[in-house]
């Protein structure tokens, strides 16, 4: 769980600028 949150709060840093972006990366983390 740590290393998905992390993950989750890299990926807004790197596309913070798109939320819906952001939102993507993180259901494709969450996916696996």
């Amino acid at each position: 769980a740590e290393a998905k949150k992390a993950a989750m709060e890299a990926a807004g840093i790197q596309v913070g600028k798109t939320p819906s972006e952001a939102a993507h990366l993180v259901r494709a983390i969450s996916n696996g």
